[in-house]
């Protein structure tokens, strides 16, 4: 039976790890438009969000990014979005799971939300760590 490497001991390995590249620039080319929500394409075109992880993993990425980046509530709020948070969050780690090969990894992408904190914005800290670490990472 062959042993496959958790994340922590591909790592502890030494061993580099190859991340694949800038997902919303794939997206773009794959025909995203401007201003629209990337992580909406998780429910809308499937196959295009699969297609870019899959293309990675058959470059010899060793892991790729759910397409999550903007998949916060505060994020997701800007799009009229912030009731789906779970859905497009859950959807996005489905499909990168659905193409992963065996021995290869997906991790969870979380950016940043696009406000400013206390005191040059009106969001504050707890809010961050909620709709991130609370909100957003469960569904992935």
């Amino acid at each position: 039976m062959i042993s496959i490497p958790t994340l922590s001991q591909f790592i502890a390995s030494g061993k580099v790890l190859l991340l694949d590249g800038a997902t919303g620039s794939r997206l773009i080319a794959s025909g995203l438009q401007p201003g629209y929500c990337p992580e909406l394409w998780n429910i809308e075109q499937p196959d295009k969000v699969k297609n870019v992880a899959r293309t990675y993993f058959e470059a010899g990425s060793d892991a790729v990014l759910t397409n999550t980046f903007g998949g916060s509530l505060l994020k997701l709020r800007d799009y009229g979005l912030e009731g789906r948070v779970n859905e497009l969050n859950a959807a996005a780690a489905e499909l990168a799971l659905s193409v992963k090969p065996s021995g290869r990894f997906v991790l969870a992408s979380m950016g940043p939300c696009g406000k400013f904190m206390e005191p040059f914005g009106e969001v504050t800290r707890d809010q961050i760590g909620k709709t991130s670490l609370i909100d957003q990472l469960p569904p992935m």
